[in-house]
């Protein structure tokens, strides 16, 4: 039975990019007012990023997320885990991380998550001992019909779905027979779940979207899970750009009473 989160058991891990002035207002903003160790997880290939993140002040730890090193370790199986960019090992990158260390539950974000308060985010989840807190879209809490190929998120389809052929970044039909799909951006995983993930990773010939595979996992080992509060995921598309005018900006945020906000791609 998971415990309680708390300050000792807890880690937020960042995955981090290429450095811009609206991510040193957000990661400056975690690292104030929050409470856990913070662990970077930052893309070897940043832009800028090392010269920046080394000066924050606060718990924040750093690791160095280097493709080669995750391929060498898993295999070409992940370019479909890693999504829509294959070579973006940065969510296997977490998860690799929690799973051999020693905390119980990790709050994991992109670095284009925005909280006006990141303290009472995280307060108001403590008492939650589920293995996933996060957006799930689950076809059995809506009474959906069991999924076939035609029930799969437009992305999952190749170009002829009526084919019955599988589609993009999915290796077998299996994980994704459930139509679950988690939305990673924002999201607190347990130890044991991270631990499921790695060892399905290894242990299956092919893996799937990691949109697809965490609901897999967790309908797979019968892990129970929880949506965030409403409010925490209003104002959150679950897709950014990586440009800096496709996002939520600051005009936005101002005239809202949501405290969380994504993608935000340009505060100043």
């Amino acid at each position: 039975m998971n415990h309680q989160s708390n300050s000792q058991n807890t880690v937020i891990y960042v995955s981090a990019s290429n450095f811009t002035p609206t991510k040193k207002i957000i990661l400056e903003g975690l690292v104030k007012s929050n409470k856990y160790q913070i662990i970077l997880g930052v893309d070897v290939l940043s832009n800028g990023a090392f010269d920046f993140f080394k000066h924050l002040n606060g718990r924040v730890d750093f690791i160095k997320v280097e493709k080669n090193f995750y391929f060498d370790k898993y295999g070409d199986k992940i370019e479909n885990f890693n999504g829509r960019w294959p070579d973006n090992c940065a969510k296997l990158a977490a998860y690799d991380w929690f799973h051999e260390s020693l905390f119980e539950y990790m709050w994991y974000m992109e670095d284009d998550v925005y909280a006006k308060d990141w303290g009472s985010f995280f307060q108001q989840y403590e008492n939650f001992t589920e293995d996933y807190l996060g957006g799930i879209n689950d076809s059995e809490q809506k009474n959906l019909p069991h999924p076939g190929i035609s029930e799969l998120p437009f992305w999952a389809f190749n170009k002829d779905p009526t084919g019955g052929n599988i589609g993009w970044r999915i290796g077998k039909l299996i994980h994704v027979l459930h139509n679950s799909i988690c939305h990673l951006y924002l999201h607190r995983a347990s130890k044991r779940l991270a631990s499921r993930i790695i060892e399905s990773i290894q242990e299956d010939s092919e893996t799937s979207h990691h949109e697809l595979w965490v609901p897999y996992v967790l309908n797979l080992f019968k892990y129970s899970y929880s949506e965030l509060n409403s409010a925490d995921h209003e104002f959150s598309r679950f897709n950014g750009l990586g440009k800096e005018d496709s996002g939520i900006d600051s005009d936005l945020i101002n005239t809202q009473q949501c405290n969380i906000f994504h993608p935000v791609k340009k505060l100043t």
